[in-house]
């Protein structure tokens, strides 16, 4: 991981050590100095070139002008946000112990306890799309679950207007989620509410299968393929505890055709509030996740984008 900032007193911010990469992102374990708590201190590098680090500016200033107002149980905080002269932009979070996705690698999850947290999820996607705002990369990596199982949606920097069609500079952030992407996305057409459904549908497949959809296929050609063709096996072959209610319900999400799939994650929350689950639900304490599948380089030649 990249420890550059490691050691260092930026904008009132003592950067401790780095946690977590995302493709060129990374995060760092730091202090505010202001209040002595700790925070997440996500660093993102700008671009060499001075017209393209001008437009990658531009717009991330206008993301945070747009999310930073947006406050929700389930959504994780933002703090702070600026600029590193001309290295790199930060944000500054909540910190919290650990990521979904470090869970599903460590063991796995219960299903009594799977579904209190999808519920939670889709409260907070929910929020997202009433205030006109789709996520575009929910994945187990930026769902954090606290001690006391309560779900953080993170990420929201890269929450798009519905139907705004997403960059390639913008598709770089989730290349470690191209499984959980819906084909719309892949291909870089608009999305839409129900793109996020699809991700949403692809976190909770992983959730109670304990891996992601179509996970043999490691292109971006491969996926779009596959995810097209509509051959996921079905959660139920995994678990037997999966009922054919949630079954169902996670492969209406995951339908290529956005058409067939839920309006939006409300209408896939309600649908979850009306599966059953045994049991009751385990307290889980998540470690640090540190899973990274850059594919930046083949999505250009895909797409011929630069």
């Amino acid at each position: 991981m990249d420890a550059r900032y490691t050691n260092r007193l930026i904008d009132g911010f003592f950067v401790q050590e780095a946690v977590d990469t995302r493709v060129d992102t990374t995060i760092y374990r730091a202090v505010q100095e202001s209040v002595k708590r700790f925070v997440s201190f996500k660093v993102t590098p700008l671009p060499h070139d001075a017209a393209e680090r001008t437009l990658f500016l531009d717009e991330f200033n206008s993301q945070i002008q747009h999310i930073i107002g947006l406050e929700y149980v389930h959504l994780l905080p933002l703090y702070a946000s600026g600029q590193i002269g001309n290295e790199a932009v930060y944000i500054v979070s909540r910190m919290l112990p650990g990521t979904l996705d470090a869970l599903l690698r460590n063991g796995g999850v219960p299903l009594a306890t799977a579904l209190p947290i999808m519920q939670q999820l889709g409260t907070a996607v929910s929020f997202l799309h009433r205030s006109h705002f789709v996520h575009g990369s929910i994945s187990p990596r930026v769902v954090y679950v606290a001690g006391d199982n309560q779900v953080y949606l993170n990420d929201l920097e890269l929450a798009r207007v519905v139907r705004k069609a997403p960059s390639l500079g913008y598709l770089q952030h989730i290349l470690g989620s191209l499984h959980y992407a819906p084909p719309e996305q892949i291909r870089l057409d608009a999305l839409d509410l129900r793109s996020d459904v699809y991700s949403f549908g692809a976190t909770l497949y992983d959730l109670v299968t304990g891996e992601p959809p179509f996970r043999m296929a490691v292109t971006p050609e491969a996926l779009l393929d596959v995810k097209l063709a509509n051959t996921l096996r079905p959660p139920r072959t995994f678990n037997a505890d999966v009922s054919p209610k949630l079954d169902a319900l996670i492969l209406r999400a995951l339908r290529a055709n956005p058409d067939e799939r839920f309006d939006s994650a409300q209408a896939m929350a309600q649908a979850l509030e009306a599966v059953e689950y045994p049991g009751g639900a385990q307290v889980l304490t998540p470690p640090p996740s540190h899973r990274l599948t850059p594919l930046l380089t083949r999505l250009r030649r895909l797409f011929g984008r630069r």
